[in-house]
């Protein structure tokens, strides 16, 4: 038999904190409350791109948590878009339950002989303020999560890009792909990027039309680290490349929980370089 469990989630923005009711569970309702530190500075939901800082849940978020099925299981947002907080829900076996960790975005995470891998994908779809900084929160008993940030995200403004096609972030010196290593201290998890000669590619396929005032926002996100040299790119739809730049600067450190925000590009032309972290 099937059970179909609910998990509540209160995001906080920074300096804010969120109140954990007690709720009850009904018959065959299992229903987990969370809310985020408020030592966080960038409470994962929607970004508002004027600021960089954080707002409401999507339409579409999932959260993956892990069961005693001994995988991770998608959680899907149930209620709660455009809000600060929102309901998850999900359907379990029966006799299955949620249990030690939850993470944001839901993906191919792995938690096997106690260490715990946090996968960042090598594609991403455009959606229009979410960043996807990831996130990781223990589950016990309790059923009450307190979502922390184990990595950070990199913003790159664009004007006048074209309507369908792709952004490309290439990292020539580090791995921001595939499985990375949780590390704890003091209960904070940690994501790093590896030292790697043959970097890696985060691709973002775009097509909509035009954003407000002709600007898209466009968000890697990465493990913590100093990217030193990276380029990206903006191709049309036939894979032509319209634009692109290389950057170059000890500044570009991204930290946990940080959005490090590039100066708004404009295609052709490019204006700017970097910003600098929050």
């Amino acid at each position: 038999m099937k059970r179909f469990v609910v998990l509540f989630f209160g995001a906080c923005l920074m300096a804010f904190g969120c109140q954990k009711s007690e709720v009850e569970p009904e018959g065959g309702l299992t229903i987990l409350t969370a809310s985020s530190s408020q030592a966080e500075p960038e409470s994962r939901v929607n970004i508002d791109e004027a600021t960089a800082t954080t707002t409401t849940w999507s339409e579409d978020d999932e959260i993956s948590v892990f069961t005693s099925e001994g995988a991770f299981k998608p959680f899907a947002l149930a209620s709660g878009a455009g809000e600060k907080t929102g309901t998850f829900s999900a359907t379990l076996n029966s006799g299955e339950t949620v249990s030690d960790y939850a993470i944001y975005p839901s993906g191919n995470h792995s938690f096997t002989g106690g260490n715990l891998k946090v996968n960042l994908p090598a594609e991403y779809e455009f959606v229009e303020g979410v960043s996807n900084i990831p996130m990781i929160s223990t589950v016990d008993d309790t059923h009450i999560l307190n979502f922390k940030h184990c990595g950070g995200v990199i913003r790159f403004g664009i004007r006048n890009v074209t309507v369908k096609g792709t952004f490309v972030f290439t990292c020539s010196t580090h791995r921001v792909t595939g499985d990375f290593d949780v590390a704890f201290s003091d209960g904070v998890p940690t994501i790093t990027a590896p030292e790697d000669a043959a970097g890696s590619v985060v691709t973002i396929s775009f097509d909509k039309p035009q954003t407000t005032e002709n600007l898209y926002y466009f968000y890697v996100p990465v493990p913590t680290g100093s990217y030193t040299d990276f380029t990206i790119e903006v191709k049309n739809e036939d894979g032509t490349v319209v634009m692109t730049k290389t950057a170059a600067s000890t500044k570009n450190v991204v930290r946990r929980g940080t959005v490090l925000k590039m100066k708004n590009l404009v295609q052709p032309e490019f204006t700017g370089g970097n910003e600098g972290t929050n």
